[in-house]
C-alpha cells in the first residue's frame, strides 16, 4: 500500500491513506513536543517557594485524547446543564469546546499537616458525607484554608501555577488558568483521584504548540484591562515609601 490511493473521507472531503497516516504521525509528535514542554513548566513549577520545605503541591495532567480528558468535557456539560437558565444546547456546547482543548494540568494541593484525616482542605464534609453525594456534578461547599500553614501551602501552589503559565508562554503556548464549580465537583475529584483533604487550586487549560486557541480570550481581556482599569499604576499599585 506504500503507493495507495484509496480515498477516505473527511470533514473537508477525502484524503489517501497515506495523507491519513501522515497527519496521524503528525499529532503523534506535537503531543510529545507538548508533553516535553509540559514536562519543562512542571519543573518550573517546583523552584515556586513554599514554607519550610512542605512542598505542598502535585499535578494531574492529560491530553485531549485521553480518556480523562472526555471525562472532564463530560464533568463540564453536566455541570453546565445544572446552571440556572442553561440549556441542553449551551451544555453540549461547552462540552464540544473543552473538548477541543489540546491539553489540562489540574493543580493539588495536600494538607501536610493533617494526620486523621479530616477535611480542613477539602470539601467542607466529612469522609462518609463526601462518599454519599447524591449529585456528583453538584458544586462542593467551598471551605476557606482554616490554619497558617494551609495558607501558606495554597499560596505557594498558586506561585506555582503562575511558573507554569510563564514557562508556557515562554514557548508560545497559550493557558487558561480556570476555577470555578467544575473543579468543586465530587465527579472532578474523583477524576483527579484528589483525597478529601486535598485542595485544587485550579484547571490550566493548555493550547498546542504556537496555538493561538485562548489568543483571542487573552487579547479580550488585556482590551478591557486597559479601558477599564480603576486603579494607577504609581501612588496606587505601587507606592514609594520614604
Amino acid at each position: 500500500l506504500e503507493h495507495s490511493t484509496i480515498l477516505l473521507p473527511t470533514e473537508n472531503g477525502h484524503l489517501t491513506e497515506q495523507q491519513v497516516q501522515q497527519r496521524q504521525q503528525e499529532r503523534v509528535e506535537e503531543e510529545q513536543k507538548l508533553m516535553a514542554a509540559l514536562d519543562r513548566a512542571v519543573k518550573a513549577a517546583t523552584m515556586a517557594p513554599n514554607h519550610k520545605r512542605t512542598e505542598p503541591f502535585s499535578f494531574r495532567r492529560f491530553l485531549s485524547s485521553s480518556q480523562s480528558a472526555q471525562r472532564l468535557a463530560d464533568i463540564c456539560y453536566e455541570v453546565t446543564l445544572r446552571k440556572p437558565n442553561s440549556s441542553e444546547a449551551v451544555a453540549r456546547k461547552k462540552r464540544e469546546k473543552w473538548r477541543k482543548i489540546p491539553a489540562f494540568l489540574v493543580t493539588l494541593v495536600h494538607d501536610n499537616q493533617n494526620h486523621e484525616g479530616t477535611p480542613a482542605a477539602g470539601p467542607n464534609v466529612d469522609s462518609t458525607t463526601y462518599t454519599a453525594v447524591s449529585d456528583a456534578y453538584q458544586a462542593l461547599e467551598y471551605s476557606p484554608p482554616l490554619t497558617e500553614r494551609q495558607l501558606e501551602d495554597y499560596a505557594s501552589a498558586c506561585a506555582a501555577i503562575e511558573n507554569v503559565l510563564l514557562s508556557l508562554h515562554s514557548e508560545g503556548i497559550g493557558s487558561k488558568w480556570a476555577t470555578g464549580p467544575v473543579i468543586r465537583t465530587k465527579s472532578f475529584r474523583d477524576l483527579v483521584q484528589a483525597k478529601s483533604t486535598d485542595r485544587i487550586a485550579g484547571l490550566i487549560m493548555i493550547g498546542g504548540l504556537n496555538s493561538t486557541y485562548f489568543e483571542s480570550e487573552r487579547e479580550e481581556y488585556l482590551t478591557n484591562v486597559r479601558r477599564h482599569r480603576r486603579r494607577a499604576m504609581h501612588g496606587d499599585v505601587l507606592i514609594d515609601l520614604p
